[in-house]
């Protein structure tokens, strides 16, 4: 709720700025929780399936961060 509450109020440079940040963010935690799995999850099938993801997870936070990159 704080950090919509901050982009509902932001300048548009500033909105942009925070948006990629939460973004980053979110890519980074993601892609923490799939390398994990891939690497030690229960489920077999799971497993598989992220270890599959990852480099696809790890390419949108790639691109997030040049993005972010290019607005500071």
């Amino acid at each position: 709720q704080e950090k919509l509450a901050a982009l509902r109020s932001a300048p548009r440079a500033e909105f942009d700025r925070q948006y990629m940040e939460g973004q980053v963010e979110g890519h980074r935690e993601a892609l923490e929780l799939q390398q994990s799995y891939g690497e030690s999850g229960g489920d077999p099938n799971l497993k598989a399936v992220a270890s599959e993801l990852t480099p696809i997870v790890r390419h949108h936070l790639d691109e997030a961060q040049t993005i972010l990159s290019g607005l500071r």
